[in-house]
């Protein structure tokens, strides 16, 4: 039985005012083809009523009755109910009806107020509507279990099942029967031992739905010999998405006149049940026979029946038997009789039952075979797919769990799956699961990561006590580099440097110490000396060796002063004349510069006094 569930937010009693005008549970329906969800349906019957229990087993008040019109959309209340809970809510039996489609049932549930819900509803067709035919039976209406005699009435019986089967519910909206209903139209049709036609009738009905209807039909024979009457039916309604006729046939004999001094059967009213089976259901297979000789006064004495069975499945016969059955009880009632049959598979069979009768009274006399046939539509079994066609079907490779240390390096597991017989009944699925490699770790793996280089310290004492660089000249002053060890936050060594003044000089620094008044250089100029602070002090490289005649030197100034008075030759000519020559050169501006740093002396002395002299006076 359906059902759904309408879930509604908890009662809250905030007072009686407010409880008047809260809402129920709201709901939306929205109607569609089974064939798409693009394709909706309008015009639907919404009919609701309420229930007293959850089997919906009785018919309640009706609650709402509308249709949507030119939409496939309908929407109404479930009323508000202060006492209905979630263990205990309220039931309601919801139809909806649309032409040309199989009615719609649902018990469904709701409690609680103020909540919305909305559902997609695909309106369905019946596929493969057929309507099986039982009971077909052809007898005398004048003499009962006779055989069929030339000029007299002929009842022709069958019943016809429903299309439609697997009613919901138990009851139904009166005036909504059609929605219920095959429309079924049965055909009989009379052959003759040349396989003409030479009868034909129909009838119409509108079978309800997991119910039958009886067909009758009359005929009267005009000509002795052996016939075939044959009843169809076909399902028209436009209920069903697709349809396929079913048969019942009856082979007999029409005799010209009562049996006298003669033997005869009848087998009528054949059966198969389930009407609707399934592959591998079991399938029971009823009858009636009934064989008598009948003497010159149509005087009757039951006899043996000797019957075969055949199944067939197109031209194979899946099933057959040949039995001897007991007379019958009396002249007059036909026994019931039955066996059993699996289909192995499904689709359309033809069950034939062939009666005549066995017995030393019908030796050298007329005694005729009589059949009935009747065509039986199992619904296969949808063959079982295969697991998988290829690797893919059966999941997705990839890695599984966590990652994990092995052999010193980070490794994690894979897992590859494969379709084994892809595409066959018998394919499966299988998986295989590998440590693939990571990461190569070069200094160990620990918790699925590869450590980090070591540390080369902690703290800053582990890379060594401090130290003092060689002492330097800085703007004149000496000065030293102290270096600090310190750890970095990577856990290496490093080196802070602080540059500290160990002594301030007055006359400059060369060579990382200070210059004392009587080291400054004798050879600077009193008159450079009036006008700068720093002295040039000159140092020279030996002579190179001879190279076209030119040898050459470099001379460098300690003092690093920004001007190049008094600096020696760097380049002179190889011979030893010029060398020579150079040479005095070199003492004559030695001895001019000193002569010229006395006169400068004696003129500063002279200066002085001349002042002194005039400030006196």
């Amino acid at each position: 039985m359906k059902s759904k569930y309408l879930f509604a937010g908890v009662v809250i009693l905030i007072s009686l005012v407010l409880v008047s005008a809260i809402t129920g549970v709201i709901q939306t329906d929205k109607f569609w083809s089974d064939s798409a969800l693009s394709k909706p349906v309008k015009n639907v019957q919404e009919i609701i009523y309420t229930c007293e229990d959850s089997t919906c087993s009785s018919q309640g008040e009706l609650v709402h009755n509308f249709n949507t019109g030119n939409s496939n959309i309908g929407e109404f209340e479930y009323p508000y109910n202060s006492k209905s809970t979630e263990s205990n809510p309220d039931y309601y039996a919801h139809f909806s009806f649309a032409d040309c489609y199989l009615p719609k049932e649902y018990i469904e549930w709701a409690w609680g107020y103020g909540v919305t819900v909305e559902y997609d509803y695909k309106m369905n067709k019946a596929k493969n509507c057929h309507a099986p035919i039982d009971s077909f039976s052809v007898t005398n209406r004048n003499y009962v279990n006779e055989p069929v005699i030339i000029d007299m009435i002929t009842d022709l019986n069958a019943e016809t099942q429903s299309a439609f089967t697997d009613l919901e519910l138990d009851w139904f909206p009166k005036g909504y029967e059609d929605y219920y209903s095959a429309e079924t139209e049965a055909v009989l049709k009379i052959y003759n031992s040349e396989d003409e036609v030479v009868y034909t009738d129909f009838v119409d009905l509108n079978i309800l739905m997991d119910t039958s209807e009886e067909v009758h039909f009359e005929w009267t024979p005009k000509e002795e010999g052996e016939y075939r009457a044959r009843i169809t039916t076909d399902v028209t309604d436009c209920q069903c998405s697709s349809s396929f006729e079913e048969y019942a046939e009856k082979v007999f004999t029409v005799w010209p006149e009562r049996p006298a001094n003669e033997c005869y059967t009848l087998i009528n009213n054949l059966i198969a049940s389930p009407d609707f089976p399934f592959e591998r259901d079991l399938v029971t297979i009823k009858y009636d026979k009934i064989s008598n000789y009948a003497d010159e006064e149509h005087v009757k004495t039951p006899i043996p029946t000797r019957v075969d069975y055949e199944i067939k499945k197109g031209d194979e016969t899946v099933f057959s038997d040949n039995l001897l059955l007991d007379a019958n009880p009396n002249d007059i009632d036909a026994v019931e009789f039955d066996f059993k049959w699996t289909p192995e598979e499904g689709g359309f069979y033809d069950i034939i039952v062939t009666g005549v009768g066995e017995s030393g009274l019908c030796s050298g006399k007329t005694n005729p075979e009589d059949t009935v046939s009747i065509s039986y539509f199992v619904e296969g079994l949808e063959e079982p797919e295969p697991a998988c066609y290829k690797d893919s079907d059966c999941g997705i490779n990839g890695f599984i769990g966590e990652k994990y240390c092995s052999s010193g390096d980070v490794y994690r597991n894979y897992r590859e799956y494969s379709c084994n017989n892809p595409g066959k009944i018998n394919a499966y699925c299988s998986n295989n699961i590998d440590a693939q490699l990571i990461e190569e770790c070069e200094y160990g793996c620990s918790q699925g990561e590869c450590l980090p280089e070591p540390k080369d310290c902690e703290v800053d004492s582990d890379c060594g006590e401090d130290y003092y660089g060689n002492k330097y000249c800085e703007e004149n002053n000496v000065v030293r580099d102290h270096f600090i060890p310190i750890c970095t936050i990577f856990g290496t060594c490093d080196e802070e440097v602080e540059t500290e003044l160990i002594e301030e000089c007055e006359y400059g620094c060369r060579d990382g110490r200070c210059i004392k008044d009587k080291e400054r250089d004798k050879r600077s100029s009193g008159v450079i000396q009036l006008f700068t602070e720093c002295v040039p002090i000159w140092e020279c490289g030996d002579w190179s060796a001879c190279y076209d005649g030119i040898k050459t030197r470099n001379c460098e100034d300690i003092n690093r002063c920004e001007f190049t008075i008094d600096k020696p030759i760097e380049r002179v000519a190889c011979s030893e004349d010029i060398v020579m020559q150079n040479a005095l050169e070199d003492e004559k501006i030695k001895f001019n510069w000193f002569w010229l740093w006395i006169g400068g002396i004696i003129f500063l002395i002279l200066a002085i006094i001349l002042v002194l002299l005039i400030r006196d006076y």
